[in-house]
C-alpha cells in the first residue's frame, strides 16, 4: 500500500465525497470508453449513488480508500447475494495496488460469508481488472440511462 493511503470500512460520513469521487471516475476514466452523452447520462446519477449508500448502508458491506486526510480515493461494496454493486476509482489509484488491496478486502468478506459467487455489471474500463480476478463474462448488456443507451458487461465468478 503506498504511504499515506488506507483502506478501511466505509462509513455514514463518507456520503458526501461520492458524488465527486463517482465523476472523477466517469469523466477521467470511463470517458476513454464511452461517448460524451453516455458519460453525462452516466453521472446524472451520481446523487442515485449516494442515496443508495446512506438509505442501504447496514445492507452492504463497503470499503474506502482514503488519504490520510480522509479523502476517498476508491469505493467497492458488496450486496449480501453477492452483487458487487459499485466499484469507482481516482485515477490516480486506478490499476495500483490500492484497488487490488481494496477488492481483497471485499474477497475475504464474501468468503466470512459463506457467499459462493460473486457478480457485476462492469463498465468497458472496469471488465479487465474483474477478468484478472477470474471472472467471466455471461454476457454483454445496452443500459438506457434516460434517453441515451451504453452498455457494460455481467460477469460472474464462482468462490470456492
Amino acid at each position: 500500500m503506498p504511504e499515506g493511503i488506507t483502506i478501511r470500512r466505509a462509513r455514514l460520513s463518507d456520503a458526501d465525497q461520492l458524488p465527486g469521487l463517482f465523476d472523477d471516475a466517469l469523466r477521467l476514466i470511463a470517458s476513454r470508453f464511452y461517448t460524451p452523452a453516455q458519460i453525462d447520462a452516466w453521472a446524472r446519477r451520481a446523487p442515485r449513488f449516494q442515496h443508495i449508500f446512506e438509505t442501504e448502508f447496514e445492507a452492504r458491506s463497503a470499503w474506502v480508500a482514503v488519504t490520510e486526510t480522509d479523502r476517498l480515493l476508491a469505493y467497492i461494496d458488496l450486496v449480501d447475494d453477492g452483487h458487487i454493486d459499485f466499484f469507482y476509482a481516482r485515477p490516480d489509484v486506478t490499476r495500483t495496488q490500492v484497488t487490488h488491496d481494496l477488492f481483497d478486502e471485499l474477497l475475504c468478506e464474501a468468503h466470512r460469508k459463506g457467499i459462493t459467487e460473486l457478480s457485476t455489471e462492469a463498465s468497458e474500463a472496469a471488465k479487465r481488472f474483474f477478468a484478472k480476478y477470474g471472472f467471466e463474462i455471461t454476457h454483454k448488456q445496452d443500459v438506457w440511462l434516460e434517453d441515451v443507451c451504453l452498455h457494460n458487461y455481467r460477469m460472474t465468478k464462482p468462490l470456492v
